[in-house]
């Protein structure tokens, strides 16, 4: 039941349980037809997390969370092009200087670094980091798309600032280590080129 259809929808109707079908005609509240979706998400349904969110979406097109939430589905099944159009809906329909803008460029950037655009997962990446500051697994996806490219000082520069943040002063906070792995990276990469320069 996790895998998608083939189809742009990722799932056929007359495939889906009876019950779930009838559950979903009978709910008038698209958030809580969001949060069923997400229920049937996490126990990997996702037929039937889709089916949940695009009747959310036929109640209420414009609902941001329904959007992004379809993203996360078929991001979580490899689909990553239709997730990035889930997440750029997502985004677009955002309020200005919302949090839920941020995360959904940030997943722009994630599903355009999955599919190997360095340079737009860049942008995106320094987008995401305007309009939701302060995250660290912002700093970190984006020092990596950056090494990756190897625009070393520009990721150096990343390193350092994310480490500099208020969140990463504990020794033990997430992605401290990561990043100071990351840093040691990129001083031995860079270490050739300096000595060069000199």
């Amino acid at each position: 039941s996790g895998s998608l259809a083939a189809n742009s929808r990722g799932y056929v109707v007359s495939a889906l349980p009876e019950k779930l079908v009838k559950q979903v005609s009978e709910e008038t509240t698209p958030d809580i037809l969001v949060v069923l979706g997400a229920q049937h998400s996490a126990q990997r349904r996702y037929r039937e997390a889709l089916y949940c969110m695009d009747r959310a979406l036929q109640m209420e097109p414009g609902h941001v969370r329904a959007h992004y939430s379809r993203g996360q589905v078929f991001s979580l099944s490899g689909r990553w092009l239709d997730a990035q159009a889930c997440f750029e809906r997502a985004a677009e329909l955002a309020p200005p200087g919302s949090t839920e803008k941020g995360q959904a460029t940030y997943c722009i950037a994630t599903a355009m670094h999955t599919q190997g655009n360095l340079a737009g997962a860049t942008q995106a990446y320094q987008q995401a980091a305007k309009l939701w500051p302060n995250q660290p697994v912002i700093s970190f996806s984006l020092a990596n798309v950056l090494w990756a490219q190897k625009r070393l000082h520009e990721a150096k520069q990343v390193v350092e600032e994310a480490l500099g943040m208020a969140a990463m002063r504990n020794p033990r906070a997430p992605f401290r280590q990561q990043f100071v792995q990351l840093l040691e990276r990129i001083d031995h990469a860079l270490a050739p080129v300096s000595q060069h320069e000199t």
